[in-house]
């Protein structure tokens, strides 16, 4: 799959202050879900699971079509933290180099 720095700053703009409240949902998208294309793609729905703020994360990916001919597909969720999503998106924000990264710590 392959997104551009600024699909990265978008990410984290999209998630920058979730929750703000008990309802509050956002998507993103990465890469490209239409099998007619390649390299994939990646989605995420943060939503709250309860009136306590507790968050989940669904993830939808779409492997790449290109060697083996055809879409593989996997989704799955995992709790994480308000907090640990306001790290995730300071580690978006700062500048990336070829050897940075950022990742989203679950619970």
């Amino acid at each position: 799959m392959y997104v551009y720095e600024s699909d990265l700053f978008d990410l984290a703009q999209t998630l920058k202050g979730f929750p703000s409240h008990i309802k509050d949902v956002r998507d993103f998208e990465l890469g490209n879900f239409n099998p007619k294309f390649a390299s994939g793609g990646i989605r995420f729905h943060f939503h709250c699971v309860d009136g306590m703020g507790h968050v989940e994360v669904d993830v939808e990916i779409r492997t790449d079509t290109y060697l083996s001919g055809h879409a593989q597909y996997a989704s799955f969720f995992i709790a994480v933290e308000p907090a640990a999503i306001d790290n995730f998106v300071s580690e978006l924000q700062q500048k990336f180099s070829l050897n940075s990264s950022a990742y989203l710590r679950g619970n």
